[in-house]
């Protein structure tokens, strides 16, 4: 074959780019002066680099720039998003109050407590409020004078629609005790039940609020139902200690001592037949609102928080955290809510099956033993209707702060399956995975630079 000239070819097969003009040429990385050749005059002057609009020897060189400006903007953003999750997880503060024994309506839209006043010579004045979160509409639903300790008041709880207050009060002097009902805008006070227990009585709305049940405390009475209005006063069982009404309002679960085998039971009783059942075997137990599912905290001398069916059956423990405790199960029974006072403290939630454990709030172990507080007679953590948030209540500096945290919201994760949970048990959260990459990017950039 004829030979045509010079290959435009390497040895390797690939295309041979030639310098012009001369037999070198080197691609300059960094360069602050250059000279600047004026063609006409011929003119030479020596000049600082601005910037570079375009090197078509390195067509990447301009590019590169745009590449470093969006590295920067990724690592801001994440550091931003880093700033906004410490904020978020401190939880929005919803109300603050003078006041104590706080109870949130189930609306979140109001909120009751109790104050004390120091009247002089051993005389106090204690008093029952009621106002909107916003702090607006304050009422004061009822007030009384006595000497210091002979009066004990407990807000027993909202109804259902968040329109009815039922509280109890007892006076040691006389050793009687009365159920109170009022309007939220303190109208409608009436005494519907009287009780003896030297306690305030464990007493539960029915879901459609229109009877309460109550535990009595006289001789030969345990728990009974009365209407909202203080009529038609039933007696269901002479023993026995109350703990929930079933979501249909027919049946009453409580709990009974088994002597023989020295152990509490839950029983449920049909309010219409009067046939109990017992459903449970279990002091320490909490049943979801659906009624197919009870979660325990220290299960036969365990750790953490423990689910089985209604029957005790399929009994497992959903979180090994030491200590786990009050569960708390949103509406929709799918999820619990939790404290974990142990190396992991904090608020946390778990599907009941088990799945997507979450810390939804970081608290020291200082605020979940010295400072936090119930914001209900038997809650810690109280969700709200639709699931969508947790609140809970602050002692802080002589004032109640009542908190709400979006269950969504979480910096941690559950450990995989056969993976023993440690001190140091902290998954990289999204912000930090941002961060993360961003920074590995601006790294490797900065070697090839060097190159």
């Amino acid at each position: 074959m004829k030979w045509q000239g010079i290959s435009m070819r390497k040895s390797t097969g690939g295309r041979l780019r030639r310098a012009r003009g001369g037999k070198k040429k080197y691609r300059l990385l960094r360069a602050k002066m250059v000279n600047v050749v004026d063609r006409e005059s011929g003119v030479v002057t020596r000049a600082e680099i601005e910037t570079v609009v375009e090197n078509l020897a390195n067509q990447h060189y301009v590019m590169r720039k745009g590449v470093v400006f969006g590295i920067l903007v990724m690592l801001f953003v994440a550091m931003m998003a880093s700033v906004v999750a410490v904020v978020a997880d401190e939880g929005e503060l919803l109300v603050s109050i003078k006041g104590y024994s706080t109870y949130l309506s189930p609306d979140f839209k109001k909120v009751a407590y109790l104050d004390s006043l120091d009247d002089g010579d051993d005389s106090w004045i204690e008093q029952l409020w009621v106002m909107n979160i916003d702090e607006s509409d304050l009422k004061k639903l009822d007030e009384w004078e006595h000497a210091f300790g002979t009066i004990t008041v407990t807000i027993e709880g909202w109804n259902p629609d968040g329109q009815k207050l039922l509280y109890s009060v007892y006076n040691r002097e006389d050793d009687t005790g009365n159920l109170w009902v009022v309007n939220s805008d303190g109208t409608g006070k009436k005494k519907i039940a009287e009780y003896a227990s030297k306690h305030s009585p464990v007493s539960r709305w029915s879901p459609d609020g229109s009877k309460i049940a109550f535990e009595s405390g006289y001789y030969g009475e345990g728990i009974l139902v009365v209407n909202s209005d203080g009529s038609n006063k039933t007696l269901i069982t002479r023993d026995g200690s109350l703990r929930y009404w079933t979501p249909d309002g027919k049946k009453i679960i409580f709990l009974k001592y088994d002597e023989h085998n020295h152990v509490f039971n839950f029983w449920e009783i049909d309010l219409d037949s009067g046939i109990s059942k017992n459903i449970y075997s279990g002091e320490f137990g909490i049943i979801s609102p659906d009624r197919s599912k009870i979660a325990s905290q220290n299960f036969h001398g365990g750790s953490g928080i423990w689910i089985s069916d209604i029957d005790g059956s399929n009994l497992k423990e959903l979180s090994y955290y030491t200590p786990s405790l009050y569960p708390c199960w949103s509406p929709d029974s799918k999820r619990i809510a939790f404290i974990d006072e142990g190396i992991h403290h904090g608020i946390w939630v778990i599907n009941s099956d088990g799945s997507n454990e979450k810390k939804v709030k970081e608290m020291s172990y200082e605020d979940l033993t010295q400072k936090l507080q119930f914001v209900g007679v038997t809650n810690i953590l109280l969700w709200s209707k639709d699931g969508s948030k947790i609140a809970y209540a602050m002692r802080e500096n002589e004032t109640t702060n009542i908190y709400t945290i979006n269950v969504g919201k979480s910096f941690y994760a559950k450990p995989s399956a056969g993976e023993t949970p440690t001190e140091k048990q902290l998954r990289i959260p999204d912000f930090e995975a941002v961060f993360t990459i961003a920074g590995l990017l601006a790294v490797t950039y900065l070697m090839r630079r060097r190159k």
